[in-house]
C-alpha cells in the first residue's frame, strides 16, 4: 500500500532515516531489517538505487526542506546574519577614551549588534580586570555577501580562461598520467611505483 507520497512504508522509513542524516546504508538497513545480512557491497548498491529512484529522492528532498524551513536556515537568514557583522559598527558595542574602556550591557543590545559578538569574558588578575570582547571576522563575512552577491564570477570565469590558454599552450594533448612512464621510473628507482 502506498502512502501520499506514492511510497511504500519501508521507502517512507527509508527517507525519513536519510532525512534525519542517517547514511543511505543505515536507513537501507532500518527500513529492510533483512538487508542486515547483506554483504556491504550489496546493500550500497540497494540503497544507492533507492535513494535515487525519483519519488523517493523528492521525499528526501521534501524532509530536508520542511527541516531547513524549521529550524529557519534559508539563504535570506544566512544572508542577514553575515550583513550584521560585515557592516556591524563595533562603537556600538563598546566605548573607549581616556577613561579607559566600556562595554554595553548585553541587554541593550540589538540582534544585529549581538550578532557581531564571538566572545565576550572577563578575568581577574594580579594586574586587575581585564574584559575581553572578541568580535565575529568582518572580513569573511563581506567575502560571503561577496559571493552571495555573485561578486566573484567574473574572477572565477577569468581564472579559468586562463587554466584553459594554459593547457592549451602545452604540446600535445595533456591527458594525465603515462603509467607505463611511472613503471619505468620505479624500475629506476630500484623498486616499485
Amino acid at each position: 500500500m502506498l502512502n501520499e507520497h506514492g511510497l511504500t512504508l519501508q521507502q517512507e522509513k527509508f527517507a525519513r532515516a536519510v532525512g534525519a542524516g542517517k547514511s543511505q546504508a543505515e536507513a537501507y538497513r532500518l527500513a529492510y531489517p533483512a538487508s542486515k545480512k547483506w554483504q556491504p557491497k550489496s546493500l550500497w548498491s540497494k540503497a544507492s538505487m533507492l535513494a535515487a529512484s525519483a519519488k523517493v529522492e523528492q521525499r528526501i528532498a521534501s524532509i530536508l526542506s520542511k527541516a531547513a524551513f524549521n529550524t529557519e536556515v534559508t539563504v535570506e537568514r544566512i544572508t542577514r546574519e553575515a550583513a550584521y557583522i560585515a557592516f556591524g559598527d563595533r562603537r556600538k558595542l563598546m566605548s573607549w577614551g581616556p577613561g579607559g574602556v566600556r562595554i554595553v550591557q548585553s541587554a541593550k543590545l540589538t540582534d544585529a549588534e549581538a550578532a557581531c559578538v564571538a566572545e565576550a569574558s572577563q578575568t581577574n588578575g594580579v594586574d586587575g580586570r581585564t574584559i575581553r570582547l572578541k568580535m565575529h571576522d568582518k572580513v569573511r563575512a563581506l567575502e560571503l555577501l561577496a559571493r552571495i552577491a555573485g561578486a566573484f564570477k567574473e574572477d572565477n570565469k577569468q581564472k579559468a580562461d586562463a587554466l584553459g590558454a594554459l593547457l592549451s599552450a602545452l604540446p600535445g594533448n595533456v591527458i594525465g598520467a603515462n603509467k607505463d612512464a611511472a613503471l619505468d621510473a620505479g624500475d629506476d628507482a630500484g623498486g616499485p611505483v
